[in-house]
């Protein structure tokens, strides 16, 4: 189970918002429980997205910027757990090109920003996503939103 309080989870429909038509993408950090199935994401760490091409379709994150998101868990002695996402007039699901580039044992939240006629992009669903251990596809986790 991922948990997130609610002020993050309206921080990343924010960014979703905001980067729309294209896609917006950050780092988790938080806490793991001793189990390792429950992660508390206590901070968000927005990332530019990178990628040169198909914006709208496609993230990237420059390893200078995943190391920062390293280091920024690091110093306040918390876990890089993940990383979110936006999908911008598609569903909250992981697609074939976040299946090629998952990491195993990361958390990836998924939100849905859509436009409906003249009103402005706003969320239309989210999801907890976890690698399957084959590789395979992904597992759905799940999101807890808090107050």
């Amino acid at each position: 189970m991922t948990t997130l309080p609610k002020t993050l989870f309206d921080d990343i429909e924010r960014h979703g918002r905001d980067a729309y038509p294209e896609e917006c993408v950050g780092a988790l950090i938080g806490t793991v429980a001793a189990a390792g199935s429950e992660r508390t994401v206590e901070r968000l760490f927005p990332i530019d997205n990178r990628s040169g091409e198909n914006r709208g379709r496609r993230y990237l994150v420059s390893p200078l910027d995943y190391l920062a998101a390293e280091r920024a868990a690091d110093s306040a002695g918390k876990t890089l757990l993940g990383f979110y996402h936006s999908h911008p007039e598609h569903p909250a699901e992981p697609s074939a090109t976040d299946l090629a580039w998952a990491q195993p044992n990361f958390v990836y939240i998924i939100m849905s920003i859509r436009r409906s006629g003249d009103a402005a992009p706003a969320a239309a669903g989210a999801g907890a996503f976890l690698l399957d251990p084959n590789r395979s596809g992904f597992l759905n986790d799940q999101l807890a939103v808090g107050r």
